[in-house]
């Protein structure tokens, strides 16, 4: 029996590999190769079959699979319905130690993992509740205890165990029933708990045993006892000592630092570099695999993450738990269309969009036949909506577990694919794949949930969908689902512990923050380290935080083991909850001393479009461009203005009449609707002069009732908000009057003989001498409004002006801007005959080459819409936060591709 140590690289596990083929190439079938994981069982089996050796499926194996040889007929707990039992336990024990939080799903599956650990370090619920700490350093620990027992008698009653049990039976019938193998090799393994190092000892007495462990203070236990056992420590060093280039950089946020990755692996594959050969090794694969992956695909860089993901999140359980959940609200409205989302083929329609649409204007609203009634009737949202209404009926339904499993393993036929394109991709192949495995491992979890196991001994009691879909749902959230990418010239992301047997030329190691790597390991909930280290007197030897800590060093220093070549570390400044963690130490001491560089600005380009080069976005189409004047033949001074910000702004929503979606109903009172409430008042108050409050609150319960506002506090608010504001307004107007005063003027005029402008003013003051003053109320705050006085994209004034001029054959005498927010205060140009308020600012003179410079910005804005310029070029980035359609421009790429241009 040997125990092989070493530093990463160090050879132990080519050691191992090499008596491998050895002993296939003698013809040997008495031997097992034992890993940790599934993914690391078939990277061994690939790394054989490339060098030309046929190996059987079951001499590469799992630990776990292992013990299922040695104990066939022991049923181990699946995890889901083992968290099952837990909480139902909870609820039988009802301790008032947990009364506070008994019903958070998060408390459950802490006391899961807890139980778990506790049965790895081969403990039982007896054994602990003999060895109990005092109260005063683990107040949990009898609650605790009393929960693990009840799920003992649970377990014990359906005929399974938890792992601990198997392994120890396993070690039990050694000696009743041998192994078959002769030789096992255990490899990739960095602990072993007391119940892993039982077995191990019983098969050291019928089998010859190789174990390959690191050299890291985590170890040091297993190492102890392995050389109890009688393994002859041997200790291995690397004949050639790696070094690779160590190079570092830090990025503003997690998508900037995979851009960069992506940017770097890009001119790896430029150099003649297979992606292969490039692995990314994260600590918590969890938070930031999902984010590279995506990148890397935008960039055209084939990539593989290894390991399971949550069933949870795959799109056919999202669809399958948002269609539950609506039918199970009585089809509320928002969360059916949610579901129809999800739908691979009616998902991404433009008529679910429309549906979409009118479905938020009529909120809030329930009911299937109501919301068929407001689809196109043969798109594919309403063929998908009849589906639903097939399973209108389910919810008054009362059948066994057993039958609602097999109920809704029927609605699989609900989620298609979309239909298959004529060239597949291996991107294609594997989303059908992935798909028809995620649609069986639904299945499986629905069987689960009908287990007489967790039925509380009532298996044929029929029920409501109610109560049986949150067992469903609660086992989806914990179901895993693995991946079966079968490419090879891949980039790999492999979690820190999968890529112990891996050695590549290039390795990035990203996310190196505090608390991702290394992890923050809490001590245990309900028994501080402090209570773990009493119980160490009773041969309980549960890991504490501190020996969980003692851990990431070596991870890390593994990890970094497994580059040959090119070690990039990296971590981002801001994190994706938009907090600043610190740089962990890890990557402080390892860059100590290099110089850590900035990350690059980079946009996706796939390969064959790489040298692609900034320019000006253009519609340059001949057919296209009349278009632009058919859909364009007059122009606002509001659409000029934002052409003027941003010319994609003005192309998305005047030209292309992008819809954004209406507001949920307790966001509708917004600062667009509050504004035409304010005209609306003062167009109907300026003729008589009437009291204001009432006609306010007509008004404003006018509007609520048009657009289905529901009334409440916040709406209230806003009215209280109007009447104070208005009611200062009043006030200001205490000027000698004009001779006439009109409201909500149409205009229309000429500009150039090809430029024709039209709008609405607000009103018009009409004084002696045919002198004319425009007046435009603005619901925003005075500081705001005054900001429009010296914007130059802003040509509503002087627009304005010459429509008084040309259309009206007044004299321009002023440009007013009313603030009717908060504080009523004038802002503008000119002068207004008889104006002496404080509640006016001086007003700007008006100009000829303050009216000729807007009038020139307007023809170039008209000249430029008219010629098909439609990029991105915001005069400022101040309103880019509030614009609709941020989520579709580049204007951050087209900046940084422009600068990239240019530097080149």
């Amino acid at each position: 029996m040997l125990l092989l140590t070493g530093p990463p690289g160090a050879g132990k596990t080519e050691f191992l590999l090499q008596q491998l083929r050895d002993a296939v190439r003698t013809g040997r079938r008495d031997f097992r190769f034992v890993v940790p994981t599934a993914t690391m069982v078939q990277h061994v089996r690939n790394q054989m079959a490339r060098e030309g050796l046929l190996i059987r499926a079951d001499s590469i194996i799992t630990f776990s699979k292992l013990i299922g040889e040695l104990a066939p007929d022991i049923r181990i707990v699946p995890d889901e319905l083992f968290a099952l039992l837990v909480e139902g336990a909870v609820k039988r024990i009802d301790a008032k130690e947990f009364a506070g939080v008994m019903q958070l799903p998060g408390f459950h599956a802490s006391l899961a993992a807890g139980i778990a650990n506790f049965d790895s370090a081969g403990s039982t619920a007896a054994r602990l509740r003999g060895a109990l700490p005092s109260p005063a350093l683990a107040p949990y620990a009898r609650a605790f205890a009393a929960v693990w027992n009840d799920v003992e008698i649970s377990m014990k009653a359906s005929a399974v165990t938890m792992r601990g049990g198997v392994l120890q039976a396993a070690a039990l019938r050694m000696n009743e029933t041998p192994p078959t193998a002769r030789t096992l090799w255990f490899d990739g393994f960095a602990v072993f708990s007391e119940p892993e190092l039982a077995v191990i000892g019983a098969l050291a007495e019928h089998t010859d045993i190789t174990v390959t462990l690191p050299v890291e203070a985590a170890s040091e236990e297993t190492h102890r006892r392995l050389s109890q056992m009688g393994f002859t420590a041997k200790s291995l060093t690397p004949a050639n000592a790696r070094s690779p280039k160590i190079s570092a950089f830090k990025a503003d946020s997690p998508e900037r630092e995979a851009d960069e990755i992506a940017r770097r692996i890009l001119s790896e594959a430029d150099a003649g570099r297979p992606f292969r050969d490039i692995g990314i090794v994260l600590r918590q694969p969890e938070s930031l695999a999902p984010l590279l992956c995506a990148t890397l695909e935008r960039y055209g860089i084939p990539v593989r993450a290894y390991g399971s993901t949550a069933l949870a999140e795959h799109p056919a359980a999202l669809f399958f738990t948002a269609l539950l959940e609506a039918m199970l609200s009585g089809w509320d409205h928002e969360r059916t269309v949610a579901a129809l989302r999800l739908s691979p083929r009616a998902g991404s329609s433009g008529a679910l969009d429309r549906l979409d649409i009118k479905m938020r204007e009529n909120l809030p609203n329930r009911g299937i036949d109501s919301l068929l009634a407001l689809a196109y009737p043969d798109d594919a949202a309403a063929r998908l909506l009849r589906g639903f209404q097939d399973l209108n009926s389910w919810r008054e339904l009362r059948r066994t577990p057993a039958q609602w499993a097999e109920k809704l393993q029927t609605l699989r036929t609900l989620f298609q694919p979309r239909a298959i394109p004529d060239e597949l991709t291996p991107a294609h192949i594997e989303m059908y794949r992935s798909q028809a495995r995620a649609l069986d491992e639904i299945d499986a979890v629905c069987n689960s949930a009908a287990d007489p196991m967790i039925r509380a001994g009532a298996p044929s009691r029929s029920i409501p969908l109610a109560e049986f879909w949150p067992d469903v749902k609660a086992i989806l959230r914990m179901a895993r689902l693995r991946t079966l990418d079968r490419r090879r010239n891949v980039v790999h992301i492999l979690s820190a512990y999968e890529a112990r047997q891996w050695d590549l030329a290039v390795v990035f190691i990203p996310g190196l923050v505090e608390k991702e790597f290394p992890k923050h390991h809490p001590q245990n909930a309900f028994f501080p380290d402090e209570a773990l280290q009493a119980l160490r007197s009773y041969k309980i030897l549960v890991r504490t935080a501190a020996d969980l800590d003692a851990e990431e060093q070596s991870l890390f220093e593994s990890a970094c083991g497994r580059a040959t070549d090119s070690l990039v570390l990296s971590y981002a400044v801001s994190g994706v909850r938009g907090d600043q963690p610190l740089p962990s130490p890890f990557f402080t001491a390892a860059v100590a001393d290099l110089a850590v560089e900035d990350s690059k600005a980079v946009r996706p380009q796939l390969s064959q479009r790489r040298d692609a080069r900034y320019h000006s976005v253009e519609i340059r189409d001949a057919e296209l461009l009349p278009v632009l004047n058919e859909r364009h033949p007059k122009f606002s001074p509001s659409a000029l203005e934002s052409y003027l910000q941003c010319p994609f702004q003005f192309f998305a929503n005047k030209t292309l009449k992008l819809r954004e979606f209406p507001p949920r109903p307790e966001d509708r009172m917004d600062f667009l609707l509050m504004g035409n409430i304010v005209h609306e008042i003062l167009k109907e108050w300026f003729p008589a002069r009437q009291e204001l409050a009432p006609l306010i609150q007509a008004v404003f319960e006018r509007f609520c009732a048009e657009k289905n506002v529901p009334l409440g506090f916040n709406v209230e608010v806003k009215r209280h908000e109007l009447v104070h504001a208005l009611t200062k307004f009043e006030v200001l107007h205490d000027w000698p009057r004009a001779v006439s005063v009109q409201t909500e003027l149409p205009c229309s005029f000429t500009l150039d003989r090809d430029i024709q402008i039209s709008g609405r003013l607000d009103r018009v003051e009409t004084y002696p001498g045919e002198v004319g003053v425009v007046m435009d109320y603005k619901y925003s705050r005075a500081s705001t409004t005054k900001s429009k006085t010296t914007d130059d994209t802003k040509v509503q004034g002087p627009l304005y002006l010459l429509a008084l001029e040309k259309q009206f054959n007044l004299r321009a005498s002023a440009m007013i801007y009313c603030s009717v927010k908060e504080e009523a205060k004038l802002f503008g140009w000119g002068e207004v005959p008889g104006l002496n308020t404080k509640q006016a600012d001086k007003l700007l003179e008006l100009t000829s080459i303050w009216r000729e410079h807007a009038i020139d910005e307007v023809r170039r804005a008209v000249a430029e819409i008219r010629s098909g310029v439609i990029h991105a070029r915001p005069a400022s980035t101040e309103p880019c936060r509030y614009c609709n359609f941020k989520d579709a421009c580049r204007y951050t790429a087209t900046v940084a591709a422009a600068r990239a241009a240019s530097e080149g």
